[in-house]
């Protein structure tokens, strides 16, 4: 229920709009004038209505003058003659803006009633006007006891006897100021009757619970009508006098009663695809005789008729059902599209239709986009039957799918579709025909395919000598032959025609599939020149072991020589050049070749001094028989080779196959990536190999070949070539100078070494001008020498040791009778049984001063 605009909650402060007449003195005087004004303020609700419109529920309506009410006390009776009966009808008041049981909305129809109120001195009070009168309502399903002290469920399927009576008044708790009219003072209700203001009880109306509604409601269609059934539930109930059918389409409603005994209803014509909601409502009625209205003046009426309802359905539910969508005419059937060249589609259906206006035909490229439509005119007489249509202008190279729909103008309705039929016109025609090359026997002609829906080309000659050759139209062309499809648009299909010699033709293409021939392409002339050479017969082809194939055919009587032509695709070729022979030569060797090889041979007789050469031979294909590879090679075997042992490498296997041509032998540096590294001949088992890396690890494998392919691989062999070590890296302590509280030096190795060393020599070079001396020490202590005698006696070395871990990482300790003011380096190699490392300059030192001796 829609709530007024400016209502507020009750016991609330609200601003009122009153309109009172210079009533500010009588009122201050004479407070039991109370009456009359709130009376004035608040008339008596009117028009109240109470309905039963369920086995369990009142709904309650009512008017009001609008004006300051904030709810409503609804009261209740079983028995109106006795004024004690009257009880609440709910526990609290229905507030005007709205609760959870009802309230009101503005309603701007009707006319108020004039209320007559006099004051004390006989002056009429002017009733206030109030442009927005309410309309309020209520449902009940349940009333406050005689006692006021529970709320008891209305008893469901209650005797229609049980009448109920109802009446409400308007309330408003008030200890407030009263605004005045415009120019009057604000009036103060007296404070002797502060407490609640209420306008006068309405007049009561009676009630009645509805009967047990209708249940088991269904629908059976029979369009264009239908058949309501449902179930009297209150049959039995001498109240029950009748049922009422409620349908609604649309904005559209309609009512109908019929006697209580009936339980079905035949309903219709409906209208076709439109939906309608039904609901039955069973009503109750019983006379009673009720009071007169005080307020309204309404006469008691002894006869009152009083009457209550019970849906099957909410008045916004109901049974649903959609009638269906209008019939359309008979679906055509049986379509078939034949092509007419040029430019013509040919249609015929049947109809199955008798109430169509006409049909539509629709075509598009594919059967699923429907681009286009055409309307005829309906089928006559018969009514029924074989129908026909005829489609022109139908561009080359479309597919067009068709189907038809029969369609009726008033009440507008289309068929289904037809079954789709489809056409295929005629392609477009190629263009750019050109002449390639002429030779003696032959010209090779090109031209351009536009169509996609080509089966295939004719290539069209005429003769100039003996025809107009005109193009289109002209008689005289005759079929050199076709060209298959080329598979789309742009492709350049090539023909070649050799049927005459040192003749002037006339030549055209044509593109043509199952719906006929497309117009004919430019025409062209070409001229050949002198006739070819006989063709050469019986070619034959035989394979002559695992690796040669025999050609030999029939001499001609005209040759110069030949050439034989071969193609390893198909007899169909294409076919490349392979060998020429002299005069009279009629056989060859082709060999070597793979065993299992597939070739195909054909021959053409040729006079190169003439340019002339015949058409080719038959064709004639043989296949080499497949022949065995070799065994795989084994126990192979990789050591360093006795003339270098620290770069090169012997590596050996077993033989193990009788028809290699030779062994491929491959090496890897790291076991993963591997080369070839060179080939042997059959029946070698050995092979040497050098210029590698001293103290690195090699690897080696080996495989036997033939013409027909190559054997497994051999095992893996690995050989470490040991050489000289690489040089020694040591680390002194003291970088630059040599205290003379310790004359010696201390360092480390870098790295161990791999091969092990023997000896590492530690060598220190004393420079001074030009006066150089070495000394040398071994990994022996004291073993230090003098070298070159360019040192003086005096600063020969008085004391020396040598602490070295040979394998490293270790340590060494050198103790001299070093010079002051002198240079010293520092040098080192490391020795193996294969030689020495290069010389490792280690350190330069400058002794600051001298070490003394011991």
């Amino acid at each position: 229920m829609q709530k007024r605009t400016g209502s507020t909650r009750f016991g609330k402060h609200v601003t009122f709009a009153l309109l009172i007449a210079s009533v500010a003195s009588v009122l201050s005087a004479r407070a039991d004038h109370l009456d009359d004004v709130t009376h004035l303020i608040m008339p008596a609700p009117y028009e109240v209505l109470a309905t039963g419109t369920g086995p369990q529920e009142i709904t309650i309506t009512w008017k009001d003058v609008d004006r300051i009410e904030q709810a409503y006390e609804i009261q209740w009776t079983a028995d109106p003659s006795s004024p004690a009966s009257w009880a609440p009808a709910t526990q609290f008041p229905i507030e005007h803006s709205g609760n959870a049981l009802g309230g009101c909305s503005s309603d701007n129809t009707g006319q108020l009633p004039y209320i007559n109120v006099n004051d004390q001195n006989g002056d009429y009070l002017n009733p206030y006007n109030d442009p927005q009168p309410a309309r309020c309502s209520i449902v009940l399903t349940q009333l406050r006891n005689a006692d006021n002290n529970a709320s008891e469920p209305l008893p469901y399927a209650d005797p229609a006897t049980n009448v109920r009576w109802f009446r409400i008044r308007g309330i408003f708790p008030y200890k407030q100021r009263i605004p005045a009219v415009p120019g009057n003072n604000n009036l103060e209700v007296p404070k002797e009757v502060h407490g609640i203001l209420h306008s006068p009880w309405s007049g009561i109306d009676p009630a009645i619970l509805g009967p047990l509604p209708p249940e088991n409601v269904q629908v059976f269609p029979s369009f264009p009508s239908l058949t309501l059934t449902w179930l009297n539930t209150a049959s039995g109930d001498p109240a029950f006098t009748k049922n009422r059918i409620d349908r609604a389409q649309g904005a559209t409603f309609v009512q109908t009663e019929l006697p209580a005994s009936q339980s079905s209803f035949l309903d219709g014509p409906l209208a076709w695809n439109t939906q309608y909601r039904y609901r039955i409502i069973a009503k109750r009625e019983i006379t009673i005789n009720k009071p007169a209205d005080p307020n309204t003046g309404v006469p008691a009426d002894p006869n009152h008729v009083e009457s209550s309802f019970s849906p099957s359905h909410p008045a916004a539910g109901g049974l649903s059902i959609t009638t269906p969508p209008i019939p359309a005419p008979g679906d055509p059937s049986n379509l078939i599209a034949t092509f007419t060249a040029p430019a013509t589609s040919n249609l015929q259906w049947i109809d199955n239709a008798t109430d169509e206006d006409g049909f539509l035909i629709e075509f598009g490229p594919d059967g699923v986009n429907w681009v286009a439509q055409t309307a005829v005119g309906p089928h006559t007489t018969p009514a029924t039957g074989p129908m026909t249509a005829m489609q022109v202008a139908i561009p080359p190279d479309t597919i067009r799918h068709y189907r038809v729909f029969a369609y009726r103008v008033t009440p507008y309705a289309k068929s289904n579709p037809s079954n789709t039929a489809m056409i295929i016109a005629i392609p477009r025609a190629p263009s750019n025909l050109t002449e390639t090359s002429v030779t003696s026997f032959q010209s090779v002609l090109q031209f351009k395919d536009n169509s996609n829906i080509e089966t295939g080309f004719r290539i069209e000659y005429c003769n100039p000598s003996l025809f107009p050759c005109a193009s289109p139209g002209a008689t005289g062309w005759a079929t050199a032959g076709t060209a298959p499809a080329s598979g789309g648009t742009g492709g350049m299909p090539t023909f070649l025609d050799g049927r005459f010699a040192s003749t002037t033709l006339k030549y055209r293409a044509v593109a043509f599939n199952a719906s006929g021939d497309s117009a004919p392409s430019a025409v062209i002339s070409s001229t050949t020149p002198a006739g070819p050479l006989v063709t050469p017969l019986n070619l034959t082809a035989s394979p002559a072991g695992p690796h040669q194939i025999n050609v030999a055919w029939n001499d001609t009587i005209d040759d110069k020589g030949y050439r034989l032509e071969f193609s390893d695709t198909s007899a169909l070729g294409p076919f490349s050049q392979l060998a020429t022979t002299a005069q009279n030569v009629t056989a060859y060797v082709d060999a070597p070749l793979p065993g299992g090889k597939f070739r195909c041979y054909r021959v053409r007789a040729i006079d190169v001094a003439a340019n002339r050469r015949s058409d080719p031979s038959n064709v004639a294909c043989a296949t080499t028989p497949m022949g065995p590879i070799p065994a795989a090679p084994s126990n192979a075997v990789a050591i360093p080779w006795s003339v270098n042992p620290t770069m090169a490498v012997e590596f050996t296997w077993q033989d193990n196959s009788t028809n290699e041509d030779g062994f491929i032998v491959e090496h890897s540096s790291n076991n993963s990536t591997w080369r070839e590294v060179g080939r042997t001949l059959p029946n070698v088992s050995v092979f040497r190999v050098g210029n590698y890396d001293p103290n690195s690890v090699q690897f080696f494998r080996v495989k036997a070949y033939n013409f027909e392919g190559h054997s497994a691989y051999s095992n893996t062999a690995s050989v470490l070539l040991l050489g000289p070590p690489r040089p020694v890296w040591l680390n002194p302590s003291k970088d630059n100078t040599v205290s003379t509280s310790s004359c010696y030096v201390d360092g480390t190795f870098a790295h161990t070494f791999s091969p092990v060393v023997n000896d590492i020599n530690i060598v220190i070079v004393r420079k001074l001008g030009a006066d150089v001396g070495t000394y040398t020490c071994n990994t022996s202590p004291g073993s230090c020498t003098n070298q070159g005698g360019l040192v003086p006696i005096s600063s020969e070395p008085a004391v020396n040791q040598v602490q070295l871990n040979w394998n490293g990482p270790g340590t060494f300790r050198l103790e001299f009778h070093f010079l002051k003011n002198v240079t010293y380096e520092l040098h080192a190699r490391a020795i193996n049984v294969h030689g020495a490392s290069a010389d490792a300059f280690i350190a330069s030192f400058v002794v600051l001063a001298d070490c003394p001796l011991g």
